[in-house]
């Protein structure tokens, strides 16, 4: 036991995080050799509701997106778009962050419950610079940048087929699988292993109940790794939004032209094609305003974890902050359930493939109900 309370006092001396988000901040000493489920200084309720939190993220974040992505498999091949692709391999990447939920985070907060301060620390100290934290924090940082890159990509498709649509039109698919096979790759370099030094550890945070990168030291060494890291994430994002307002702006233009033309009688010739390439035009046009959600959605979930890394780094607010950290990393983890949401409320094929499921279920419920009533009637 001396031992044991030896290697305690010895991590609680390194800025490794143990703090749980719903418990005191006192809990490490008032429950020393107590399990949480009966510290008196936590909160189970609030445990409780993490937990279902997790839970309920899960299960929206992998439903919705492999029903986005059954969406595009299972549509007619004639109507598929070249943008259906884009918008499926984004809800792959999405799908990952719902499955990294139920392989690590939820696992973590069961198994939180049962452990006691001592124990939690020591698996802490011990997950430091390990092959499974390094691992999990490379692909935590792979699963944002590949949503990040797939954006970006949607935005060079939009921007394309709204200034150039006879060169978007004539592209073939096996071009888009090789694009977005590019964009797999970028996203990997882009979260290419992190490799561990004296000053940053890749250890378990247990107010994140995940596993991610910890600045143990403020030099200017780390403090370029930190810069580098964020430019490295940031550069497509800002390309991204800078390419969404050119092609806001080449749209808006197209569109004062068109009313301007269509003012004027038309000639014997503007006829079935005409109207083929307005409505056609309708089509990017939306699938553009659906993407401008997306960005808008995934800015707004991203940047509270952004902020939280810069503040973290600044010593404005450290792990203590339990609760604060949370809402922080929960909120990047929820910027995957962004496109079901959108997609629900703008995305029409979408919307259709959804109805022709409730159909079959209900369908097949009613020809059930019928069949039992026939049973009953011969019995």
């Amino acid at each position: 036991m001396q031992s044991a309370n030896l290697r305690f006092h010895n991590f609680t001396n390194v800025s490794l995080c143990r703090y749980l988000p719903y418990c005191d901040v006192n809990y490490v000493n008032d429950c020393h050799t107590t399990t949480v489920r009966k510290c008196e200084a936590c909160n189970i309720h609030g445990a409780s509701l993490i937990l279902a939190i997790f839970i309920i993220a899960g299960i929206l974040i992998t439903v919705g997106n492999i029903l986005i992505i059954a969406s595009v498999v299972f549509c007619d091949k004639r109507a598929r778009t070249k943008y259906d692709l884009a918008k499926a391999s984004l809800a792959f990447a999405n799908f990952t962050v719902g499955v990294a939920i139920w392989l690590i985070n939820i696992p973590h907060v069961i198994w939180s419950l049962g452990q006691t301060p001592l124990t939690i620390g020591l698996y802490v100290n011990q997950s430091a610079n390990s092959a499974l934290a390094i691992a999990s924090a490379t692909w935590f940082t792979f699963l944002f940048s590949s949503s990040v890159y797939h954006l970006l990509y949607m935005s060079i498709q939009r921007m394309i087929a709204v200034r150039w649509p006879i060169y978007y039109r004539n592209l073939s698919f096996k071009k888009v699988y090789l694009h977005l096979l590019l964009v797999w790759c970028f996203s990997l370099l882009a979260s290419t292993p992190i490799l561990p030094g004296n000053a940053i550890q890749v250890a378990y945070r247990a107010n994140l109940f995940s596993f991610l990168p910890i600045i143990r030291e403020r030099k200017l060494s780390e403090t370029v790794v930190v810069l580098f890291g964020l430019v490295i994430l940031s550069v497509p994002y800002v390309i991204m939004t800078i390419l969404t307002i050119i092609t806001a702006i080449v749209l808006n233009n197209q569109t004062k032209k068109s009313q301007t033309l269509r003012l004027r009688s038309p000639s014997a010739s503007e006829t079935a094609e005409s109207r083929a390439k307005f409505k056609e035009k309708i089509k990017e046009n939306r699938a553009f305003i659906t993407l401008v959600f997306l960005q808008i959605g995934f800015t707004a979930l991203i940047v509270p974890m952004f902020l939280s890394i810069v503040l973290n780094y600044a010593a404005i607010i450290d792990c203590t902050q339990g609760a604060l950290n949370f809402a922080f990393y929960f909120a990047s983890k929820t910027s995957s359930l962004a496109n079901v949401i959108i997609y629900t409320w703008r995305d029409r094929g979408f919307q259709s493939f959804i109805r022709r499921i409730c159909k079959r279920l209900c369908t097949r419920r009613l020809e059930l109900r019928a069949e039992n009533s026939n049973d009953q009637i011969n019995r």
